[in-house]
């Protein structure tokens, strides 16, 4: 799998995320806005003021869950040129509560977004986003970080280090310090944001980090089944980020 598609790591290069997930942000009100404002490039920070902007895609929750007939949508819209400004900006709202089948219907249009478009994924948590969707985007968090963020990327550093003794020895201590899963996996996807930072830097290196974000996606697969052998996962994670 390949995370750098032509017009992603285009924007990048201009330092414009083409997609981002904004988390402890579910909705789109007056304070996400300001704070917003901040992230976006000036056109797409213009398109969020009023909401009726012709630019501006906002899918909001309306049901228990956000269901496919949404990721549709915007991939039609995503299709179109701007009416007024130079880029197009979708937000989706408690993106946390779309379902599987939306996310997965999402991918394509994440992975191509196109070079006038940017899209904005609301969140109170990316707990509830697939491993697949979060490689994909650029994670930012409104609040200052989420409890235990800053605990989960103290280990990024040694789980990447170049001594495969020290990146097992990392994992064992991965297992101790978090023992639920939820937290192992936000680790995984801790890990998956440093390595597609380290592609943006050193493109160079993009064969070499595609297969550390393979390693780090079949990872996290085995640790959302029941049975999953997490200290097994750990160690084979650990061995392949070489």
């Amino acid at each position: 799998m390949s995370i750098y598609g032509s017009n992603y790591m285009l924007l990048l290069g201009m330092h414009l995320p083409s997609v981002m997930v904004i988390t402890n942000s579910p909705v789109l009100n007056e304070a996400v806005r300001e704070k917003l404002a901040k992230i976006l490039p000036a056109p797409a920070a213009a398109i969020l003021q009023p909401d009726s902007h012709p630019d501006l895609l906002l899918i909001a929750k309306t049901k228990a869950s956000i269901g496919v007939e949404e990721t549709h949508k915007i991939a039609a819209w995503s299709q179109l040129k701007p009416f007024q400004s130079p880029l197009k900006l979708a937000v989706i709202e408690n993106s946390d509560s779309l379902t599987t089948e939306a996310q997965n219907s999402l991918l394509k249009t994440l992975e191509e977004p196109g070079s006038d478009t940017v899209i904005v994924l609301l969140a109170r948590s990316p707990h509830a986003l697939l491993a697949t969707i979060l490689s994909r985007v650029i994670v930012h968090n409104l609040e200052g970080g989420e409890v235990g963020t800053l605990e989960y990327e103290k280990v990024i550093p040694q789980l990447i280090h170049p001594d495969v003794t020290a990146r097992i020895k990392t994992a064992g201590q991965v297992l101790k310090d978090f023992p639920d899963k939820k937290d192992q996996l936000e680790v995984v996807k801790q890990l998956i944001k440093r390595l597609i930072e380290e592609g943006i830097s050193h493109p160079e290196k993009r064969i070499k980090i595609n297969s550390q974000l393979d390693s780090c996606l079949l990872a996290y697969k085995i640790l959302t089944l029941p049975g999953g052998n997490q200290k097994l996962t750990w160690e084979t994670l650990a061995i392949t980020m070489e």
